[in-house]
Formats: structure tokens, C-alpha cells, sequence
């Protein structure tokens, strides 16, 4: 399903964070005390990069949390995307089906031209 107007709203980009993270962690410690924190570095940082959301906590409360460098690009750049309205009126046309799409080879100048026997 392709995702229209609606998915700006942030409880589905929540909720789809929160599924995605399932996916990912099953089975996998991401909650440290900020005394385990301060033990096991180096173990949440190498979680983090491999896609894993970890939270600190203080006295059992999240106070933080730590992900990787690509996944926080990814998310800037879907909230970006996300405050375009161009972006979002394309997308509702694309989910309504008014868009056409065009092989990258009917592009000018693109088309195979037949190699040169040399």
C-alpha cells in the first residue's frame, strides 16, 4: 500500500517505527540503566548501529535514547519529505493512480544506441 496524505499524520509514523523496531529486536536487550550504560557501552553503541533503537533509563524512566547515524538520516529525511505539500499532493496522486510512469529508456538522449564493433 502505498502511503497518502494521511500518513503525515505522526501516530502512523510511530506506529510503523514501533513495528519495524519488533521486527528488529526480537529477542534482543535495547533498555539500559544509565549504569549498565556506563558498563556496556561499547555493546549498546554496536546495537544502535545494526539498527536497533536503545533506551536509556534513569531510576526505570526513559530519559534517551540511542540510534544509528543512518537511521536518523533516514527519519530526517522522511520528515522532510513529509513537510513538502508538493510532495504530499504527488503522493496522493500516485496513491489515486493519476500518475504515469516512463522506462528510464524513453528518456531523450538515454536510448541504447548499439556499441560500435572497434
Amino acid at each position: 500500500m502505498i502511503p497518502g496524505p494521511e500518513f503525515a499524520s505522526g501516530a502512523v509514523i510511530i506506529a510503523l517505527a514501533q513495528k519495524d523496531q519488533e521486527r528488529h529486536l526480537s529477542g534482543v536487550k535495547r533498555t539500559y540503566s544509565i549504569t549498565e550504560l556506563q558498563r556496556e557501552t561499547s555493546a549498546a553503541v554496536h546495537k544502535a548501529e545494526s539498527g536497533a533503537l536503545v533506551t536509556i533509563t534513569r531510576h526505570g524512566q526513559p530519559v534517551a535514547r540511542v540510534i544509528s547515524d543512518e537511521r536518523l538520516g533516514a527519519m530526517l529525511e522522511t520528515m522532510e519529505l513529509l513537510a513538502d505539500p508538493g510532495f504530499i499532493r504527488q503522493l496522493a496522486r500516485l496513491k489515486a493512480g493519476k500518475l504515469k510512469f516512463y522506462p528510464v529508456s524513453s528518456l531523450a538522449g538515454t536510448s541504447r544506441r548499439p556499441r560500435s564493433k572497434g
